[in-house]
């Protein structure tokens, strides 16, 4: 059974902790087979646990997310300083898919982010995922109000659909725990680590040029039972999507390219041994983000073959 090899290889300290009648037990908390982690590296409380001191430290730290957003994303954006009476977006396709994709990851990403903060608070599994979700959805729809006050932006009911999407799928995969072995995973070109670039400079959550999209598959999980042995652990495939000439110094940014993409991904969790440590959580976190990996690029122009996409 999952919960039986789950505990047959975590250390005796874990393994009373978790099995005491405080916490979750381990088969109780996972991802696609694989043991989740709380920021201490351990499972959730069965039931709420506040403190003072931890509302005080989740609410510094969400006082603190909320400046750095500010400064770091909203501040060097496109609206900050000018505003205009509220108004609706007229051009709700100016990035391709590119966009909406963005905004439907965010909402993913942010109720996972905010579903572990407040578990770190002492709430319990289920409301810890609710709240992690609700915020989500709230702090995006700040930001799409923001647009709608800005100059040559607007409000965009599509958005806030796709933010909504995300989000939904983050607890779809909680219901119905086969949509796990699918995992939304983003990577950013970053030109100056990966290439010489003439991409222009433009927030971070904009540069659609430098961004690229994927799916990563547990292929592992989803074989037959007398298969499984046969495929690598910690091998997944992946299939992505980008756009292209959205930001290029001295082009024109219409038409956009749409490049699609089929390879393979690292699975960190399928790779790492369980173990109650605060950096086990840290690889699930970065488990999101696309590692270099090989992979086919399909372009208007024709195929390309990458050995570490998008190293060059």
């Amino acid at each position: 059974m999952l919960g039986d090899h789950l505990l047959s290889k975590t250390n005796d300290h874990l393994f009373n902790l978790q099995n005491s009648d405080e916490f979750l037990s381990i088969e109780k908390f996972t991802y696609a087979n694989h043991r989740r982690y709380t920021f201490s590296g351990s499972t959730p409380y069965k039931e709420s646990h506040l403190t003072p001191k931890r509302i005080i430290k989740t609410s510094s730290f969400l006082l603190i997310n909320q400046l750095l957003v500010y400064k770091y994303i909203l501040q060097p954006s496109w609206w900050f300083g000018e505003e205009v009476e509220f108004h609706y977006d007229v051009d709700e396709n100016y990035a391709r898919l590119a966009d909406k994709i963005g905004h439907a990851y965010g909402g993913y990403y942010l109720s996972t982010l905010y579903t572990d903060l407040f578990l770190s608070t002492g709430f319990n599994w289920n409301r810890a995922r609710l709240y992690g979700g609700f915020l989500s959805f709230i702090q995006l729809f700040e930001l799409e109000y923001k647009d709608g006050l800005a100059p040559n932006y607007g409000f965009s009911k599509l958005d806030i659909y796709s933010n909504a999407i995300g989000i939904l799928y983050y607890y779809l995969q909680h219901y119905v725990p086969f949509f796990q072995n699918f995992t939304p995973k983003y990577l950013y070109n970053y030109p100056k680590f990966f290439h010489d670039s003439t991409i222009s400079s433009a927030s971070i959550v904009e540069n659609y040029e430098e961004m690229t999209f994927f799916i990563s598959i547990n292929v592992k999980n989803l074989l037959p039972t007398h298969y499984k042995n046969m495929w690598l652990n910690g091998l997944d495939l992946a299939v992505g999507y980008s756009v292209r000439g959205y930001n290029v110094i001295g082009e024109p940014r219409y038409p956009l390219k749409e490049n699609y993409y089929l390879g393979v991904d690292l699975n960190l969790l399928s790779i790492l041994p369980n173990h109650d440590s605060r950096w086990h959580w840290v690889a699930q976190t970065l488990n999101f983000i696309k590692l270099p990996t090989p992979m086919i690029e399909y372009t208007d122009d024709g195929k390309k073959n990458h050995l570490l996409y998008p190293l060059k």
